[in-house]
């Protein structure tokens, strides 16, 4: 069992709504708080049958995500936001990802509102905030198992040291933990605290009978890849 962290959900911003590809980039720089809400639609009738009590059915809502921080002039999704001041009907819609720490994945075309970017007491930072308005049901991507990395292990240079080889894509980085059982399944997009970072073939202290995880992470943190050993005496230089 784990509590996660709420940095370890990641939103995106879609900085090229108008284009033909998708350029999503991070929303975190000067952001201090991120509220969830589905605003809710109720329907609320009382019955004969009920003798004065009433009967509650959510028919509706539409999620919400509510932004506050301070402005950080120079991020991409930050600047974004900050040019949608103003901006009405379509131009005020762009697209936004939400992927929890476990990868499940939350997207959909949003309307940004209540935009604030600066302003405040003169020796405060400048604020920023939004509301990011999902329009329609948004798509859930349910989490799903890591691909394999592909690792050659095999023993270090030095004694007591085991090396993995292995190659991530470009703008990706590798990482690794040593743990004394298996991970278990690890799911694509997850977040993964006190992870390692590795470079390909570089020596790593273990010992036989220890769990050698690599990982593929993306420029977020997040998994892309996943490989995990159970090192045995040929894996460690003697």
């Amino acid at each position: 069992m784990r509590f996660p962290l709420n940095y370890e959900t990641l939103l995106e911003v879609d900085i090229t709504p108008k284009a033909a590809t998708r350029t999503y980039v991070r929303l975190a720089e000067g952001i201090a708080t991120v509220e969830t809400s589905m605003n809710e639609v109720n329907d609320q009738q009382s019955f004969y049958a009920d003798e004065g009590y009433a009967t509650t059915r959510k028919t509706g809502g539409q999620l919400i995500l509510t932004v506050s921080g301070s402005r950080v002039t120079g991020d991409a999704a930050q600047d974004f936001i900050a040019g949608l001041f103003g901006a009405f009907g379509d131009d005020a819609i762009s697209n936004v990802r939400l992927t929890s720490s476990d990868g499940e994945i939350k997207s959909g075309p949003a309307t940004f509102t209540s935009i604030v970017a600066g302003g405040g007491d003169a020796g405060s930072l400048g604020a920023f905030s939004c509301e990011i308005h999902v329009n329609g049901k948004p798509s859930i991507t349910p989490r799903s198992g890591a691909p394999a990395l592909s690792v050659a292990i095999a023993a270090g240079s030095v004694a007591g040291a085991t090396k993995a080889t292995a190659t991530a894509a470009q703008g990706n980085s590798l990482a690794y933990k040593l743990a004394a059982q298996s991970a278990g399944t690890i799911y694509a997009k997850q977040y993964l605290p006190g992870f390692i970072a590795y470079t390909s073939g570089d020596d790593i202290m273990a010992s036989a009978g220890q769990y050698l995880q690599v990982y593929e992470l993306d420029a977020n943190k997040r998994v892309v890849k996943f490989a995990e050993e159970a090192l045995e005496a040929a894996d460690i230089k003697a």
